[in-house]
């Protein structure tokens, strides 16, 4: 019997864990199974794209049933047979319950019944593409059609966070459909500033599709916004763009709003890291932060390289080795490293957080000195993102180093 067939995707998927509080909700249990089991085959590289179409296609019908049901709809076509994934969208258009996506939706309907009655296996690129397109379906699903019913159970669950979700929707429709793109940036927007000032999901605002209506739902949110963390220049920039958007949405500029909203999406993070307690960590420069605790706030995975990783990546990783082996004080300084062994090995690390200029990165640095930044999605802009956090990466540790006495340059 040969072996499973495996796929190089990057794993950047946590494994499947129990999924617990949700037992009034069967059939989104069953869904959020699914979606952690494709996640496992993929993120562990065994399995097959065969098998995980199918489940991505079963997450999103169970997902959409246990909607229906609480719509007060049958689903049961004759009181055993489902009434099929076609009828149920049907069912959610005249009910104004919106399904994500609808054509990625369909194409992994379309791909779930060549690989279920066909045996067919879908193109690498498209795989691929299916896969990221998916965590976006059913994070916003979850989010938008059962968030204010799970509250904090959404934080237990293992989904794509809901603003990561709306920026990549915001991506996806930029450059074909600008009222979509806009909608999209201006809701991520609006979510990641709740983020990452510790305040919940504003679900109301996930709902709303009017442009000025979701400018005045951000405009107040920025009112009651603790700037003090951020950089003077950061906070007045922040707090001008409801202004500029309502500017270029009143001009009907809806192309260039969209494009302000995704940028300024960009700088929220500057305001206060979602993934990390700013005020408890240890400050090395204006951009380089060192936790003083295991730092991450939700799932999260790091990898020393990925595909498409660049050369200059690799060697500003080598530059950086050099530059800690020659200042061992400066290593010193850093404290223990956290430890693990599971009788295989032993992993020995510190956790470091970084400003790029855009937003935070979370990096593991190992006792060779070797970096694993986060594992990035299948995206054509993925390696250029590592560089750049790699590059900022090497630029504040020497500036860490030069501030010690004895310091040592890498070469």
């Amino acid at each position: 019997m040969s072996e499973p067939e495996k796929f190089p995707w990057p794993e950047f998927f946590t494994r499947p864990k129990p999924i617990e509080g949700l037992d009034d909700y069967p059939l989104l249990k069953a869904s959020l199974e699914d979606a952690a089991a494709v996640a496992a085959i993929v993120g562990s590289r065994f399995g097959t794209p065969r098998h995980a179409v199918c489940l991505m296609h079963d997450a999103i019908e169970f997902a959409i049933y246990e909607r229906l049901v609480l719509s007060d709809q049958d689903i049961y076509a004759d009181g055993q047979h489902t009434i099929g994934l076609d009828r149920a969208m049907n069912k959610c258009a005249a009910l104004n319950i919106e399904v994500p996506l609808i054509g990625t939706v369909r194409t992994i309907q379309k791909h779930r019944g060549d690989a279920k009655h066909h045996a067919q296996t879908p193109n690498e690129n498209l795989f691929s593409r299916m896969v990221a397109e998916f965590r976006i379906i059913i994070s916003r699903f979850v989010h938008e059609q059962f968030g204010p019913a799970l509250g904090s159970k959404l934080t237990q669950i293992d989904l794509l966070p809901y603003d990561s979700a709306l920026y990549q929707c915001h991506r996806k429709y930029r450059n074909h459909n600008d009222a979509q793109a806009l909608r999209f940036g201006i809701g991520c927007l609006i979510q990641r500033e709740r983020l990452v000032t510790g305040r919940p999901v504003d679900f109301a605002a996930s709902k709303e599709t009017n442009p000025q209506l979701l400018v005045t739902i951000l405009e107040r949110s920025l009112e009651t916004t603790d700037f003090s963390l951020a950089p003077a220049s950061l906070a007045q920039t922040i707090r001008q763009v409801p202004a500029q958007l309502r500017n270029r949405i009143s001009r009907k500029e809806l192309a260039e709003a969209a494009d302000e909203a995704g940028k300024a999406y960009a700088l929220v993070d500057g305001i206060g890291p979602s993934v990390f307690e700013i005020k408890k960590a240890r400050k090395l420069t204006e951009q380089l932060f060192q936790p003083s605790q295991l730092l991450i706030h939700g799932a999260m995975s790091w990898c020393k390289w990925q595909m498409g990783d660049t050369p200059r990546m690799r060697e500003l990783s080598g530059g950086l080795s050099k530059l800690l082996r020659a200042n061992p004080e400066v290593v010193k300084s850093f404290g223990p490293p956290y430890e693990m062994d599971d009788d295989e090995r032993e992993w020995k690390w510190w956790e470091f957080a970084v400003f790029d200029g855009e937003r935070w990165h979370t990096f593991h640095l190992d006792d060779r000195f070797a970096v694993s930044l986060e594992a990035e999605g299948i995206e054509t802009d993925q390696p250029r993102r590592r560089e750049r956090a790699m590059e900022r990466i090497f630029q504040e540790f020497s500036e860490v180093c030069k501030g010690h006495i004895g310091y040592q340059g890498s070469e």
